[in-house]
C-alpha cells in the first residue's frame, strides 16, 4: 500500500482512490487492452483570502471534492499558483496589498493561456471586481452554499477530479 505524502499547512490531504480496486474492477469487466484509471490526486483549488474564518469556511466547502490550498494574500497567491497549478481560483476582493482584481490580471500575466479562472467571493460592491480575468463574481457570505457547485462549473470535466491515467 502507497503512504500518503504529508501535506504542508494549510493543505487539505483528500483521501486518494484506491488505484488497485480501480484496477481490479476493470480487469473483472472484460475490457481488454489500456486501462484508464481515474487520478489519485484530486483536482487543486486555491483561496486567498486575508480573513482566516473565510477561508475555513471556503475549506469545508470545497474540500470535500477538491485539495485546497490557502494563501493570506495576493502576492502569496500569486506564488502558490505559479507553484501549484489550481485548476481555479477563490479571492477576496479587499486585502491588504493587492485586491482581487489585481490577483487576477497578475496570474493571467504569469500562466497566460494557461490562468485558471478566478471567482471573486466578496462582501463588496460586485461591480468593483468586473474585468475580464475574473470569471465570476459571488457575494459574502450568500453565495456560500452555491459556491462549490459554481467552481465545479468552471473547471474542465478533465480537471475535476475526473483525471485519467493509462495504465
Amino acid at each position: 500500500m502507497k503512504r500518503r505524502p504529508v501535506c504542508p499547512p494549510g493543505v487539505s490531504n483528500a483521501p486518494a482512490a484506491d488505484e488497485s480496486a480501480v484496477r481490479a474492477r476493470h480487469e473483472d469487466s472484460g475490457v481488454r487492452g489500456k486501462a484508464r484509471v481515474a487520478a489519485t490526486q484530486p483536482t487543486t483549488v486555491l483561496i486567498v483570502d486575508d480573513e482566516r474564518r473565510v477561508r475555513a469556511a471556503v475549506r469545508r466547502v470545497l474540500r470535500r471534492s477538491y485539495t485546497v490550498i490557502e494563501a493570506p494574500d495576493a502576492m502569496t497567491g500569486v506564488s502558490l499558483c505559479v507553484k501549484h497549478r489550481p485548476a481555479a481560483v477563490v479571492s477576496d476582493y479587499y486585502m491588504p496589498g493587492l485586491n482581487g482584481k489585481e490577483l487576477a490580471k497578475l496570474i493571467t500575466l504569469a500562466l497566460g493561456d494557461q490562468a485558471p479562472p478566478v471567482i471573486i467571493f466578496t462582501g463588496s460592491d460586485r461591480s468593483l471586481a468586473e474585468c475580464p480575468e475574473v470569471a465570476l463574481i459571488l457575494g459574502k457570505p450568500d453565495d456560500l452554499t452555491s459556491l462549490h457547485d459554481e467552481v465545479a462549473a468552471l473547471i474542465p470535466a478533465d480537471e475535476d477530479g475526473a483525471e485519467e491515467d493509462v495504465i
